[in-house]
């Protein structure tokens, strides 16, 4: 994104100052929305201290005040379109009210964008395709509903569809996030015992005699420190490995499938999504050959997203959408047998809608069976580990009071 370099009156005199922005144009918005009087403004191109600062919000997002647009705020944003759209509003001044209201400064600036796209006489769906912060399968269904004369519908629909869409992220998020807090923390406790305590206590058994002396699950735990002290580099390369494992898996959704309760979990989130995705495109018109490339991309799947793409051809040629969908191998037979029925009553949105609604409230009760599942097993792991570490290094004190009268 480029750089601007700008001198404003200030109260003492001429200051100068930068800032970032899609171009000039935008630049200047964002400027007059902060009340700077703006003298001269001209691109530059960035110095040290502005890379470091681009690096550093990218990289710990927490320490600066922008914030991404989330699903949430787009979610919002979209139904106070649709109500100004119903009400007949000016939508450039009702954005430019509603960006006043607007605390998060990412989402304020991609307001404010919109609003000038209209104020130059764009269409809506244009506007936003400019700004880019609205996701690409938006944009047809904005642009279908402005041919179509229903762009408020569409934008309900849309709104509707996203909302959904950060539900479950949000409930795949929070059945996952304790159980890997859980396996994560513990983790590191363990190592921190391993790596800096357990040393400790090998000292003070270096005084009861020869190592045959001590237990075996105590010399077994100081064979495990020592290597893991001699050997440490080894916890990074398996950090390491672990992260490139999951990076390919996320790559290569067809790999992540197969991983034994994550992966068909996932999977089942990218057919919720494609169903929804198509019952709301097939909803508004849209011919089904994009309506299917739109839940597609919906399904933030690439196995699903191939697969459907490769027997498009297929569509165009006249097959019935049932048969498409069971030739991929990739959805499930309910799904194939209610696209079928409702093809033959010609009641085919309000059943993939229907589908959608039942897989994710499958998906959440699947979601909640598993954390009820994984959470009790890891802390049976975790406790059994931690025991048998409090085991081997208090049974030769035991035994060493014991054996002088205590």
């Amino acid at each position: 994104m480029p750089y601007y370099r700008f001198t404003c009156k200030a109260r003492y005199g001429r200051t100068r100052g930068w800032t970032k922005a899609r171009d000039l144009e935008t630049a200047q918005l964002q400027l007059k929305r902060r009340g700077v009087a703006v003298e001269t403004l001209e691109e530059t191109r960035p110095s040290a201290l502005q890379r470091a600062h681009d690096v550093l919000a990218s990289s710990i997002p927490f320490l600066t005040p922008t914030r991404r647009v989330t699903d949430d705020d787009l979610a919002q944003l979209t139904a106070q379109l649709a109500t100004m759209t119903e009400a007949r509003a000016p939508l450039a001044q009702g954005l430019r009210m509603v960006a006043r209201d607007i605390y998060a400064e990412s989402l304020r600036d991609l307001v404010v964008e919109i609003a000038c796209g209209l104020e130059q006489g764009m269409q809506l769906s244009e506007a936003i395709q400019r700004t880019g912060g609205s996701p690409h399968s938006a944009l047809p269904l904005i642009s279908g509903g402005e041919e179509t004369g229903a762009l408020s519908a569409a934008l309900t629909q849309l709104a509707g569809y996203i909302k959904r869409r950060a539900f479950l992220t949000r409930r795949f998020g929070a059945h996952l996030f304790y159980p890997a807090a859980l396996i994560f923390s513990s983790t590191g406790i363990v190592v921190f015992l391993t790596r800096f305590i357990i040393p400790t206590f090998a000292g003070m058994f270096t005084g009861l005699g020869d190592g045959g002396e001590l237990p075996a699950t105590t010399r077994a735990l100081l064979s495990f420190s020592d290597t893991l002290n001699l050997y440490w580099y080894l916890i990074l390369l398996g950090l390491l490995a672990f992260a490139g494992v999951v990076a390919i898996f996320n790559i290569d959704h067809r790999l992540r499938r197969r991983v034994p309760l994550v992966g068909p979990f996932l999977h089942k989130m990218g057919v919720t999504r494609f169903a929804h995705m198509l019952s709301v495109a097939l909803g508004m018109g849209i011919p089904v050959t994009r309506a299917v490339d739109l839940a597609a991309d919906a399904s933030m799947n690439n196995c699903i997203a191939r697969r459907v793409r490769a027997l498009r051809p297929q569509l165009e040629q006249g097959a019935a959408l049932s048969e498409v969908l069971e030739e991929t191998r990739a959805f499930p037979r309910s799904l194939v047998w209610m696209a079928s029925v409702g093809e033959q009553s010609r009641q085919l949105v309000p059943n993939l809608k229907q589908a959608a609604d039942l897989y994710a409230a499958e998906m959440d009760s699947r979601g909640a069976s598993l954390e009820k599942m994984t959470v009790p097993i890891c802390v049976c792991i975790i406790g059994a580990f931690v025991g048998f570490i409090v085991i081997s290094l208090f049974s030769p004190l035991v035994r060493l009071s014991a054996s002088i009268g205590y």
